[in-house]
């Protein structure tokens, strides 16, 4: 591709079948917008209120919803920035949680644990654990 600058896809106005959001979209990547221009296939475009947890693998992001997850290529602080709504907490370097997502907490050793309610069990971080107290995801039991 020396030589060649690359254009941005554009979707025709009279194409009604997608939503110009989807055009306009920084959280669906081009081959998706392109799969759905020409083949007719509608995208739900992906919203916060149904984000469990962000989990961070290599360069992408895991991003668990009720409907099961997905990989998408960007760092995680991009991520919690789309995806992640302001009831959640970086509890660990590559773990963002949902406030609504969490059920309980488990401790083993000296290493806290959170439940979800998709059934993942996320670690916390030690200098984090004050923070989940605060917000109450983390009882001490005397």
């Amino acid at each position: 591709m020396r030589g060649r600058r690359p254009y941005p896809l554009l979707i025709d106005t009279h194409d009604r079948t997608i939503p110009q959001e989807v055009a306009r979209s920084e959280t669906l990547p081009w081959y998706q917008v392109r799969r759905a221009r020409t083949h007719k296939v509608a995208i739900s475009l992906p919203t916060t209120s149904d984000v469990f947890c962000l989990q961070m693998e290599d360069h992408y992001v895991r991003i668990h919803r009720p409907s099961g997850s997905t990989l998408e290529l960007l760092p995680l602080h991009e991520a919690i920035g789309r995806f992640g709504g302001t009831d959640g907490l970086q509890v660990h370097r590559s773990w963002w949680v949902s406030a609504k997502a969490v059920t309980g907490a488990e401790r083993d050793a000296r290493n806290w644990r959170l439940r979800l309610t998709n059934g993942l069990t996320v670690p916390v971080a030690r200098n984090r654990v004050t923070e989940a107290r605060t917000r109450g995801w983390i009882v001490e039991e005397t």
